[in-house]
């Protein structure tokens, strides 16, 4: 893979926000609301927009786009594509059917090893106005991980390697399990064929997986709605960590804490720190 080759790769994409999607992306939520063309997008929502549009016979056998415009191919070296960070700024809401632009740009790439061998990450900033608008509602740049094929992993694979400890009394928290209907509707919402969220046999005996893996959107997004009931995030800064797998079927802990006004935002999952998200 010539990183040269990657590093400035531009795309445009258009989109429209359909208040069919917002409105199934709500009773996933369990969010009531009539969501109307006017009303502002709730911060975080944003995921169902730019949904991909790969052919079908473009996707490789994990489900995964093979002839994306934008990121590099996975290669036999480095064949599966994770999520592994986001940071996002909420300038100002997008507004229930408009018409939306995506302006996007690769700005790194860069290898790194890590516990389970050598990694490509990979660094897109994307830019997303309102058609007509010169100024963006939301700027946000995500790290795509490439990783080196799977080695199967055991129990042991779910304990931890480094935990925090949770605040014992946290000003935000509930507990879930994420089942196969919610991974379901969340891949359908955001057209994400990804084997190793809904395709058990795959994520277990290819990807050597304990368990289906949640999308890591997901814990984040409740994240982001647990805090939202209780303040606006238009304005704020939102960075979210990728720490550890969120398996389907495992118990999770989501927890806020307040610091003067900025918020530590994390899920907790066997036994460790899964996700941690800063709010500031």
């Amino acid at each position: 893979m010539n990183l040269r080759e990657v590093v400035g790769r531009r795309q445009s994409v258009e989109d429209w926000c359909a208040p069919t999607l917002v409105r199934r992306l709500a009773a996933l939520l369990n969010v009531r609301g009539q969501f109307k063309p006017g009303d502002p997008l709730p911060e975080g929502w944003h995921v169902v927009l730019f949904a991909p549009t790969a052919r079908q016979e473009t996707l490789g056998t994990d489900g995964v786009a093979q002839d994306e415009t934008l990121l590099p191919h996975p290669t036999p070296e480095l064949p599966r594509k994770m999520l592994g960070g986001r940071r996002t700024v909420f300038h100002r809401p997008i507004r229930i059917g408009a018409e939306v632009l995506r302006e996007g740009a690769v700005t790194a790439a860069t290898p790194k090893v890590g516990r389970s061998g050598r990694l490509l990450v990979v660094t897109v900033r994307h830019s997303i106005f309102e058609v007509g608008q010169a100024e963006p509602a939301i700027v946000e740049e995500q790290d795509a991980i490439f990783r080196e094929p799977a080695v199967a992993q055991t129990e042991a694979a779910r304990k931890p390697q480094a935990s925090l400890a949770p605040n014992p009394r946290p000003d935000l928290g509930r507990t879930l399990t994420f089942d196969t209907q919610m991974l379901f509707r969340y891949c359908a919402i955001t057209f994400n064929a990804h084997r190793i969220h809904y395709d058990h046999p795959y994520a277990t005996r290819e990807e050597g997986y304990p368990a289906l893996l949640v999308n890591g959107g997901y814990p984040a997004l409740l994240l982001l709605e647990m805090l939202r009931a209780r303040k606006t995030l238009n304005g704020r800064r939102v960075t979210a960590r990728n720490l550890a797998p969120i398996y389907c079927g495992e118990p999770v802990t989501l927890c806020g804490e307040d610091r003067a006004g900025d918020w530590l935002l994390w899920a907790q999952s066997c036994g460790r720190r899964a996700l941690e998200m800063t709010v500031a």
